[in-house]
């Protein structure tokens, strides 16, 4: 009895095995449970979230609203899916560059009441598809439509454009900056049209072109 035992087959339950070239036995991976797929997710749309959060957060604290201290997963994801509501992070800087211009959302409307705070933008205002407020990005980007820079020189330009839309001048194209200068009067440098002059503090004017064109501060040619 008990060598009958002792020779009686695996029971059919057991999974089937095979050899390696070591000799040792492996299971059959055929027989292997079988694997779960795993949701991919899109590294661009993750790096154009960090990268939105860390332009927010750059206007915030240059215009003084809420920081964004903490991307959590679910915020990251809301930011991925307004991103590609409107287009990408191009359009997201467009909007940023639009909201100086917007008295509430710069917290410079009145309260209606005394016990009232006034209003300080946040991410999740900024985000905000519904309510009073409405599909807010989109609303910022048709307005920075309205009121962005073109390569026609100081034709389309308001006077002081670069501080009523402070993230323009990132946008202003080389070939727009020197059309721009060179519209000024010889010898002078107009801040209202250009910004802060050559060698002083703010100046917008890229490097390069300060370089390429001799500009000292008095926006002459030296």
């Amino acid at each position: 009895m008990l060598l009958r035992l002792l020779r009686r087959p695996p029971s059919s339950s057991s999974p089937p095995v095979r050899a390696n070239g070591s000799g040792a036995r492996i299971p059959d991976p055929r027989q292997s449970p079988a694997r779960v797929a795993q949701p991919t997710k899109s590294k661009a749309a993750a790096t154009d979230a960090l990268a939105a959060c860390d332009l927010y957060n750059e206007a915030a604290r240059l215009h003084g609203w809420t920081v964004c201290h903490s991307l959590t997963p679910s915020r990251a994801k809301r930011l991925e899916g307004r991103l590609g509501d409107i287009g990408g992070i191009e359009a997201f800087k467009r909007a940023l560059s639009a909201i100086p211009r917007d008295p509430f959302l710069m917290g410079r409307t009145r309260p209606r009441s005394e016990t009232e705070r006034p209003f300080k933008l946040d991410l999740e205002r900024l985000l905000q598809t519904g309510g009073n407020m409405g599909d807010v990005l989109a609303r910022l980007i048709d307005a920075a439509g309205e009121a962005a820079p073109t390569s026609s020189g100081s034709h389309s330009l308001q006077p002081n454009w670069w501080q009523i839309n402070p993230m323009a001048p990132r946008q202003f194209p080389r070939a727009a900056w020197r059309q721009l200068i060179k519209a000024q009067p010889p010898g002078v440098w107009s801040r209202e049209m250009c910004g802060p002059a050559p060698g002083t503090d703010g100046c917008l004017v890229p490097p390069d072109l300060i370089r390429e064109l001799q500009l000292s501060s008095t926006g002459a040619s030296s």
